[in-house]
């Protein structure tokens, strides 16, 4: 066995009505920002319900900043300042990956006042984060168990991750009836993200035993709840094991990282606005077929787990298909003619350094025309 590192400082409450465990969890405070969707939060009564959460618990000052879906810079930037100016002692992610990660890159910005672009490079803040709490309402992005925090560039024009020892939540809290109004297309999208950041943490060169037993793990709960969460979103037992499923997935790449799988999912994000779980689980079947080449005995385990022991990359085509998601790239507007930029935002990207095997542009450019349809 070789030798490995582990660490994940973050403490998991899965419960229903987890939610209202909040006080005990982070006692003693005066002032919290709480970061959420842009509308979420009102629509359900989240906003309100939280607030009076905190207040029954003697949080004296309560302020809310949104977070838009792919947070800019610029939008984190005012919220860490919002933070700094009200000398918050809190910060809590309450939504999914985009209020979370722009919560987390806050927190980081609260204590440290320096402009967001400078802090991209650095793994070491000066300063320790403000304490932070995620609480999901997706079940998929992994946020609430990760260091890392995901901010598009103003221009748009590419992904950021700002990470670090001291970005972890320290508080992660799971509730399954938070996330039941969750519409399906969103619950398959966000699922399928789960499931590549288990696959991709598996296959991953910064995979190790600890990782790949969760990362299997994960596999397993997707394959048998995501459908059911999808078909039936009051379904609290599917729903609590999809997002158990999902922080397991982000306690995998906290470790491993994810791989050029996530760089194509990115650019289709980034160039045609197709939503983040999505891009990613419209090439995973291909993907799975891709490296098989390079990772044929960890391959067979994965189809194995799914119940795909033959022609294991299809079944994942299937799954993927069967939840109302296309897997050709035409499907999404990408021409053939776009394929060049493409390849050459991929090849680029830090993801593809920890893809098995060798990846050259040559493969990428295959990759994607054979992905066209």
């Amino acid at each position: 066995m070789h030798a490995f590192s582990y660490c994940m400082p973050t403490r998991i409450v899965l419960d229903r009505g987890a939610i209202e465990k909040l006080p005990e969890n982070v006692p003693h405070l005066k002032k919290a920002v709480v970061v959420t969707g842009q509308s979420f939060a009102r629509r359900t009564g989240l906003h309100d319900r939280i607030e009076a959460i905190l207040r029954k618990a003697g949080v004296a000052e309560v302020h809310f900043a949104s977070a838009s879906p792919n947070p800019p810079v610029s939008e984190v930037e005012s919220i860490g300042n919002l933070a700094r100016e009200v000398k918050a002692e809190l910060m809590i992610g309450l939504g999914g990956g985009s209020a979370m990660d722009a919560a987390k890159a806050a927190a980081v910005l609260a204590t440290n006042d320096r402009p967001l672009m400078e802090l991209f490079p650095v793994h070491e803040f000066d300063n320790a984060s403000l304490p932070l709490v995620c609480i999901p309402t997706t079940a998929g992005t992994g946020s609430e168990t990760t260091q890392y925090a995901i901010i598009n560039n103003d221009q748009g024009t590419d992904k950021l991750n700002l990470n670090g020892l001291r970005t972890f939540p320290i508080l992660a809290l799971l509730d399954p009836e938070l996330s039941v109004t969750m519409p399906k297309d969103i619950t398959a999208d966000t699922g399928l993200d789960a499931l590549c950041h288990a696959i991709e943490g598996y296959v991953s060169r910064r995979s190790q035993p600890l990782s790949d037993c969760l990362a299997l793990e994960s596999i397993r709960v997707v394959r048998e709840y995501l459908p059911r969460a999808v078909e039936n979103g009051r379904d609290l037992d599917a729903r609590a094991a999809m997002l158990y499923a999902a922080a397991v997935a982000g306690m995998v790449i906290a470790q491993t990282g994810t791989t050029a799988l996530h760089a194509f999912g990115y650019y289709l994000t980034l160039h045609y606005g197709v939503p983040h779980g999505k891009a990613n689980g419209a090439l995973l079947g291909q993907y799975l077929e891709f490296i098989e080449r390079s990772s044929p005995e960890k391959m067979k385990i994965v189809y194995s787990v799914f119940g795909a022991e033959k022609k294991g990359h299809e079944a994942f085509l299937s799954f993927v298909e069967s939840l109302g998601v296309p897997t050709q790239l035409r499907a999404y507007g990408v021409k053939e003619d776009d394929l060049k930029a493409f390849r050459d935002y991929v090849i680029a990207n830090r993801n593809v350094p920890r893809t098995p095997g060798k990846v050259e542009a040559e493969d990428i450019e295959r990759f994607l025309s054979e992905s066209l349809g």
